[in-house]
């Protein structure tokens, strides 16, 4: 059976195979709805500019209720990759206010007229904050006999405005616009952003302008559950569990890895799921190569790889977060594994803070390409003040050992329990010879 047309396509965003993100979702359109302003946080190609594209689809379907209600909550959606090489922040600014104007004209809350605010910023040269806002409370006053409004500035990858010289002030302006209500009333603009880990600058870090005024949502790789979702829905549980098994092993619940072998394999009759799943592979390596590479050489400092490799030598079983502190530092460890998590290479693996490498297509491109750091020494893994008194310890410290190191290790113990009952049998016969 072939699905057609091909649901998947890992190059663009597809919101009706939107998984794994309800949750987040629905927190922000409830954050929204009270004016609060969010940061979406993730890996590359995780899933953050389907999740701000669906938030807009979902506020662009309330726009009719909104109306009669008399309370407009208007997304407007910028993607920054798309700007000019070189921008500045009046064209950033004006971007917002001329895409709200044009939604406002659509809805008929608005007559049409033209571009009248390139003069206002004209007049306030290196102020576009100022201009900004007096442009946002005319749009808002010349609407207000029809409609409240509440403009959710949504700004897509934000490390394009962070990498410039005027990125700070920019955001420090962002500070005042959406904390004083002097400036705007009502929380009449609210400020959605997303980024990789150069977000944190903004979100995180003491002094930082908006440190206290973003809610976190950071995106993580997909529970399984919804991953087998993402792949049998679309496919109507045609193609064999014994490929979808395979597919979770190799992607580890992450979105893109995902849609790219089903998109591949769905060119194909579903029966052949387990020939094109290899070739997929195998296609991925040769053409996408890049990917993982930039992943590993930009995205990842040495110490973020150095963790990666400690991990990768215990893939199966994984590490604890206490074995990684003895070998990096306490800083290293913490900085890295939110790092390597928030990458979707790693992933935690219970409350006791036990971290494995993620997939197997991630880990197979690093086995063949990584330069690798020195291996993790076994005693380090099992250290003794773990549950050493479960059979369960000892029974996986036993699995770790190398024949010649079982074979030593029993002989040393028989020997002392030899000698260990020797003297217990002596000491009681000594006993028992007083006692007569």
């Amino acid at each position: 059976m072939r699905i057609e047309p091909n649901p998947y396509n890992w190059r663009g965003i597809s919101l009706e195979l939107f998984y794994g993100r309800w949750d987040e979702l629905r927190a922000i359109l409830r954050g929204l709805d009270k004016g609060e302003s969010f940061a979406i946080v993730g890996g590359r190609k995780i899933g953050k500019t389907t999740l701000l594209r669906k938030i807009e689809e979902e506020l662009r379907n309330q726009f009719e209720v909104a109306k009669t209600q008399g309370f407009l909550l208007l997304p407007v959606y910028l993607d920054t990759l798309s700007f000019p090489f070189i921008f500045t922040p009046r064209y950033l600014y004006l971007q917002v206010i001329e895409k709200a104007q044009h939604e406002l004209e659509q809805l008929q809350l608005l007559e049409k007229q033209g571009e009248p605010y390139a003069d206002l910023f004209d007049r306030f040269l290196d102020e576009e904050n100022i201009a900004f806002r007096e442009a946002v409370l005319d749009l808002i006053a010349q609407i207000a006999p029809r409609c409240s409004v509440r403009i959710a500035v949504m700004i897509d990858e934000i490390e394009k405005i962070l990498c410039t010289e005027w990125g700070q002030g920019f955001f420090d302006n962002w500070r005042s616009l959406l904390t004083d209500p002097d400036l705007f009333p009502r929380r009449s603009v609210v400020l959605l952003l997303s980024g990789a880990k150069e977000i944190k600058a903004i979100t995180e870090d003491i002094g930082s302008p908006l440190s206290n005024v973003l809610s976190w949502k950071e995106l993580k790789l997909f529970a399984e559950d919804e991953s087998r979702k993402l792949i049998d829905e679309p496919t109507q549980n045609k193609l064999s569990a014994d490929v979808v098994r395979e597919i979770l092993r190799q992607t580890d619940g992450h979105p893109f890895l995902i849609q790219y072998l089903m998109e591949y394999i769905c060119d194909f009759d579903l029966d052949e799921g387990r020939r094109r799943l290899e070739e997929a592979l195998a296609k991925f390596y040769e053409e996408q190569d890049s990917q993982f590479r930039s992943w590993w050489d930009e995205k990842l400092d040495e110490n973020d790889r150095k963790v990666y490799s400690l991990l990768a030598d215990r893939r199966e079983q994984g590490l604890p977060k206490s074995d990684i502190v003895r070998l990096v530092g306490d800083t290293i460890a913490n900085n890295s594994l939110a790092v390597l998590c928030h990458m979707g290479i790693v992933r935690k693996i219970d409350r006791e803070e036990t971290y494995r490498v993620a997939g197997e297509m991630f880990y197979t491109w690093f086995v063949e390409n990584a330069t690798p750091f020195p291996r993790l020494p076994n005693h380090v893994a099992y250290p003794r003040e773990e549950k050493w008194y479960l059979p369960e310890h000892w029974f996986e410290r036993i699995r770790q050992m190398t024949f010649v190191e079982f074979v030593g290790k029993f002989i040393l113990y028989g020997f002392l329990v030899i000698i260990a009952l020797f003297l217990i049998a002596s000491l009681i016969s000594q006993i028992l010879s007083l006692l007569r």
